[in-house]
């Protein structure tokens, strides 16, 4: 038997028919929003959890649903008989076991994928921020990997101005301005980040 936390109900907890052990497993009532042009948003009950850098959600009707549909997909990733990863997109990590259906964050390496830093050589999944051809920069040659770390950090921040800041810094990681030196010069000063040396 596991106790599971219950998400935006931080007191409340349900008692799972099943022992998730070690695995940190969480679960509740929420939304799913749709992604930009798929399905609208909808409610769900859910429980997740995160067994060896592997995702598995479970949904249903209920919690009770959502934890027997997340532990029947649990025991099908802990008892496959040899994970088969098959890569998703080009340049990125995820992969697809073949025979299970599990999601890992981390299936494969840059090298395994051929993705390597086009300036450098060197192996990497980023792109380059704010580029519309998705070339890939390691942190290290892209001119522009500060507005990258700017833009999570205003997400968070309570800074009065932080909303503006951060739909400015974010217009340059989509590529709608080339650059906001202002911006950025913002983020330096009101955000917990260390400027580069000269």
């Amino acid at each position: 038997m596991s106790t599971i936390p219950l998400a935006a109900h931080k007191d409340e907890t349900f008692e799972s028919a099943h022992d998730y052990g070690s695995i940190y497993v969480q679960g509740g009532n929420g939304v799913v929003i749709g992604w930009r042009n798929s399905a609208p948003a909808r409610r769900t009950a859910f429980v997740e959890c995160f067994p060896e850098g592997a995702f598995i959600r479970g949904e249903g009707a209920t919690v009770a649903e959502a934890d027997e549909a997340c532990w029947s997909k649990l025991r099908a990733y802990l008892d496959c008989p040899g994970h088969q990863w098959v890569a998703g997109k080009a340049h990125s990590p995820v992969g697809t076991c073949a025979i299970c259906r599990t999601r890992r964050s981390d299936a494969f390496t840059a090298e395994e994928t051929g993705s390597f830093c086009t300036a450098c050589s060197e192996p990497t999944f980023r792109p380059a921020v704010g580029d519309p051809e998705r070339r890939l920069l390691c942190e290290s040659c892209d001119p522009k990997s500060a507005y990258g770390e700017a833009v999570v950090l205003a997400m968070f921040s309570f800074h009065p101005d932080a909303s503006e800041y951060h739909r400015r810094l974010d217009d340059v990681c989509e590529g709608v301005r080339s650059e906001d030196p202002e911006a950025l010069d913002w983020a330096y000063e009101h955000l917990e980040m260390e400027k580069p040396r000269p």
